[in-house]
């Protein structure tokens, strides 16, 4: 029998796989709109590109979370952090690539 703490846990488990397929998801989506522009940019002008992508959702997700952002994109507070998370992620896929 387990105990109500490893029932979290493994609901919490299950949950942050699922926001890991929704990323993916949201990846090969993007990535088939614009390509690999992400990649061919961090391989033209290095990481700088990647931190300021980072910067830029960082800066919207400040804003939403102060009560300052007009939804012009029609993006939420979780959109930018999936896109924050995303950017993390092809960030160290192009570090990775680089060892």
């Amino acid at each position: 029998m387990t105990s109500e703490y490893e029932e979290i846990k493994n609901e919490d488990n299950d949950k942050f796989g699922n926001v890991l397929l929704e990323m993916l998801g949201i990846y090969k989506k993007k990535n088939a709109d614009y390509g690999n522009s992400f990649s061919e940019t961090i391989q033209e002008f290095g990481l700088v590109p990647a931190v300021a992508r980072i910067n830029d959702k960082l800066k919207r997700v400040k804003n939403i979370v102060k009560g300052n952002e007009i939804y012009i994109t029609g993006e939420s507070l979780r959109d930018n952090l999936m896109d924050i998370a995303n950017y993390c992620v092809l960030t160290i896929v192009e570090l990775d690539k680089h060892k």
